[in-house]
């Protein structure tokens, strides 16, 4: 019975410490898959924090090493792109400073003598004179496309006059420099070659522009106001025109386009021109033919319109009759011409021809 007693009081005390021994269990769990839960949470966020910031840092170097990189090639980029401008500018300035045309105004200097030439696209233009007397003769001329000859001819009513073979050397900074040499039909291949004969050759330094200057006009000179405007004779291709300035232009178009001026003064029915500060001055007679006509030694010219047409008919007989007009050295057309040094440089063969 005791021991009944006694074995009961055992296994109550077993389950008694069973039972606390499972609620401690069961606390343990409780606060075990608390703090597991806890711990884990953390361990979660600290690694999901870790990945975002190694994702930021990749992102930020693969910037910076392509920043590096663009940086680099930026002076390179530079570098390509100033050298082509450089290489284009370098190109442009060739053509447009060395260009070997002939088109410009070009002059020509040997002693007392000083001629201009003007070439434009079809035009060429030898001017000469001072503040006394000029003269320009201006002709058309057509380049030639001869092989390496560079040439180009003078042309007078269409038909070749002469022809002159051409080098071009220097350029528009330094300096370019022409050299004209007359074609006398030999075997050149260009004017290097051709002959130097100093009547054969001219040499000419390129300048900007042509200005002789003004007139220098006659002391206390005297017009007429009837005679003063254009007075032409188509028939012979030759005009006066008075100025009102004092200044005489005398036109020639047989052959070519020759343009001379000087200073004049009128004195009753007579005519005083000064061609040259060496020369005694011109003198020659007119007298008027009605309004509209004026005889010139022998010669009639008729006034023109603004548009330089003649207002009347000339008469049957208009042809020049005294050698005023003709070429002699006592008119103002030539006597520049015939009067100075400058007729040796002023394109002798064309001179010629066109007499011819």
């Amino acid at each position: 019975m005791a021991d009944n007693e006694l074995n009961k009081e055992e296994l109550q005390s077993t389950d008694d410490t069973t039972t606390e021994a499972d609620n401690n269990v069961a606390e343990a769990g409780t606060e075990t898959e608390t703090e597991t839960d806890d711990t884990y949470v953390s361990q979660f966020g600290e690694l999901t924090d870790t990945s975002e910031d190694v994702t930021d840092k990749n992102v930020a170097a693969a910037v910076e090493t392509e920043v590096k990189k663009k940086s680099k090639a930026a002076p390179i980029i530079i570098t390509v792109i100033i050298v082509l401008i450089l290489a284009a500018l370098g190109i442009g300035a060739y053509f447009m400073f060395s260009s070997p045309s002939i088109i410009g105004s070009w002059k020509y200097e040997q002693g007392d003598t000083v001629v201009y030439y003007t070439f434009t696209d079809t035009k060429i233009s030898i001017q000469a004179g001072d503040n006394i007397a000029q003269r320009t003769a201006s002709y058309d001329y057509k380049m030639k496309n001869d092989g390496n000859k560079k040439s180009f001819d003078i042309l007078i009513s269409d038909q070749v006059a002469a022809t002159y073979n051409y080098e071009v050397t220097g350029n528009d900074i330094s300096g370019k420099n022409l050299k004209l040499t007359v074609d006398t039909g030999t075997d050149a291949t260009d004017a290097t070659t051709a002959s130097e004969d100093s009547t054969n050759t001219m040499k000419f330094t390129g300048i900007k522009s042509v200005d002789l200057g003004a007139i220098k006009t006659m002391d206390d000179y005297k017009t007429d106001d009837k005679l003063v405007g254009e007075w032409k004779n188509v028939d012979v291709g030759f005009s006066y025109i008075f100025g009102d300035d004092g200044v005489i232009q005398t036109i020639s178009t047989s052959a070519g386009e020759s343009v001379f001026k000087c200073g004049y003064s009128v004195e009753g029915t007579t005519i005083t021109a000064v061609v040259s500060e060496e020369q005694d001055p011109t003198k020659f007679d007119f007298t008027y033919d009605g309004d509209n006509k004026i005889v010139i030694s022998g010669t009639t010219f008729v006034r023109t319109d603004s548009k330089g047409e003649p207002l009347e008919a000339l008469p049957e007989s208009s042809a020049i009759t005294d050698d005023t007009l003709t070429g002699d050295d006592t008119a103002p057309t030539s006597a520049g011409d015939e009067s100075s040094d400058q007729a040796e440089a002023d394109n002798e063969t064309v001179s010629a021809t066109a007499a011819e």
